[in-house]
This record gives C-alpha cells, sequence and structure tokens, in this order.
C-alpha cells in the first residue's frame, strides 16, 4: 500500500535541493500594515559566518523585542546558521535560505522582549533578490 503523497510523487525526477554556503546582507525596515507590528533588521552572513546582527520589532501594545549580535554567539554555521546567547539562556537565532527568501526566526527568546511581546514576534522575511523585509 503506497501513502499518498508518495503516489503522487511517483514518476517525478526531483532532485534535492543543492546544500551550498549561506550568503545575505541586508539592512531594512518593515512594518505590519494589519497589525501595526514595525522593525528593522541590520545582518551580514557572507559563507555561513554571521559578522553583523541586530534587529529591533516594536509589537504595539506588547512590547519591544531587542536583538544585538554582541549577546550572540555562532554555534551552527551549516543549514541553518544558528547563533545561541552567550547569558546561558535558551534564546537562538537562526537564518536559512528557502528559495528566494532568506528567514530569520527567533527560539525562545522572551528574556530579549518587554512584555508578552515574544508571544506575537514571528520570523522576518528578507527577499533575496532585493534585500528588503518582506
Amino acid at each position: 500500500m503506497q501513502s499518498q503523497p508518495l503516489k503522487h510523487l511517483a514518476g517525478r525526477n526531483l532532485q534535492a535541493m543543492p546544500i551550498k554556503p549561506l550568503s545575505v546582507k541586508t539592512r531594512c525596515n518593515f512594518r505590519d500594515e494589519v497589525t501595526g507590528t514595525r522593525g528593522r533588521l541590520d545582518l551580514l552572513v557572507k559563507e555561513d559566518d554571521v559578522q553583523r546582527f541586530t534587529a529591533e520589532v516594536n509589537i504595539p501594545k506588547r512590547g519591544i523585542c531587542r536583538f544585538d549580535m554582541k549577546d550572540f554567539g555562532q554555534v551552527k554555521s551549516a543549514h541553518p546558521v544558528t547563533l545561541a546567547s552567550k547569558n546561558g539562556n535558551a534564546c537562538a537565532v537562526r537564518v536559512w535560505e528557502q528559495g528566494t527568501r532568506y528567514t530569520v526566526a527567533f527560539n525562545e527568546c522572551a528574556v530579549k522582549c518587554e512584555g508578552n511581546a515574544f508571544e506575537y514576534l514571528w520570523p522576518i522575511l528578507i527577499d533575496g533578490k532585493t534585500g528588503r523585509c518582506v
């Protein structure tokens, strides 16, 4: 018996996405028209090496989350590139490429946020062609 996804993939010549070193550069500002959330991101990754990283996200009526490279150390250079908090808490920032976009995601980083802002913090997406936050 064959599962439904395998049935639909049968006969297709699908190849895994090649793993290549991550390189992304952006200094962008963003604003969500619906929620009013706004922020900025300054990120430079060259060949899987994070050289610059700061982010600030202001979530109305919830608080602000602030992230700075000086508070993190790079613990993983492969997909996804990972920064971990130097302060011994579980906060981690991960960066990966997905198609033509890059994602910057925050895990267990409530200590970097005021109030309950972390509960409303979404990943930041970067357009790989323009370098703009989307």
